[in-house]
């Protein structure tokens, strides 16, 4: 009998919100693609949360129409070029300009934060009235550089990248996942954007954020937990870094495989 599991997919925000999860799901996605070529990562996520820069990625997921073992690759070579930030060449390589939120197919979360009042707000699929916001506006509101106190003024609001007051969005997620799957078997998978030795400021929310979701999702007895998280040093350059989370993903590959189990029961393959 398959199990009726949802999947969770959590990025991070920080500095290199992009890096890690791209190159961690080009590798879940290749693993993917060797078990079953009719299956993607698109098929199997259920829900996408995001903060900072990984919004780009997650909006990504959310669009059915793409080959993305070929989008991540591509995107594993932009990294080389491009800073961290909205970068419209990126943006108009993946959305057309068109592109609202209606044309995102998954269940999302997406946080920015509101300048004016002083408080996290969140861009949602649970939300009508948002469907008709571009896209580009969105990435905008959320991808900002935050040491340059970059914004957009969308409607009344002034929003800017949140990852500097939620670099994990971790507990977001699971308020959204209960609320979304109250009688299911969830499986979140957790992917950070590289962590140090010595913690700055945002390492220290995001693992304080991580902790107390770690407390909290003991009461919940059918949900299972994944989190990739690789270790830089300060001073690594671009290269050294997707090389390090390559090697990473690589020694993750028990976890990885006990994560697609759970997948192919999802899909009803094992039973």
């Amino acid at each position: 009998m398959s199990c009726n599991y949802r999947i969770v997919l959590v990025t991070d925000g920080g500095s290199d919100a992009l890096l890690v999860p791209i190159v961690g799901l080009s590798a879940l996605s290749r693993r993917i693609h060797a078990v079953d070529i009719d299956k993607s990562l698109y098929n199997w996520i259920d829900l996408l949360v995001a903060s900072g820069d990984s919004v780009l990625l997650a909006s990504l997921l959310a669009k059915q129409e793409i080959s993305l073992i070929e989008e991540l690759g591509a995107l594993e070579k932009l990294l080389r070029y491009q800073n961290n930030g909205y970068s419209k060449e990126m943006v108009s390589r993946l959305f057309d300009e068109e592109d609202t939120l209606f044309a995102l197919r998954k269940h999302f979360l997406f946080m920015t934060y509101d300048v004016d009042s002083d408080e996290l707000f969140q861009f949602s699929d649970s939300r009508p009235t948002q469907q008709s916001i571009k896209i580009d506006s969105v990435l905008k509101a959320c991808m900002g550089n935050p040491n340059e106190q970059q914004f957009i003024k969308l409607g009344y609001r002034r929003l800017m990248n949140a990852s500097q007051f939620a670099p994990n969005p971790i507990l977001q997620a699971m308020h959204y996942a209960d609320c979304l799957y109250q009688e299911d078997s969830v499986v979140i998978v957790s992917i950070g954007s590289g962590k140090h030795k010595e913690a700055d400021l945002e390492q220290k929310f995001s693992e304080q954020a991580q902790a107390q979701f770690e407390d909290e999702v003991r009461k919940h007895k059918k949900w299972h937990y994944f989190r990739f998280d690789p270790e830089f040093e300060r001073d690594d350059t671009m290269e050294e870094k997707i090389e390090k989370t390559r090697n990473y993903f690589e020694d993750e590959a028990p976890n990885m495989d006990r994560l697609l189990r759970l997948m192919e029961i999802k899909s009803g393959k094992l039973v």
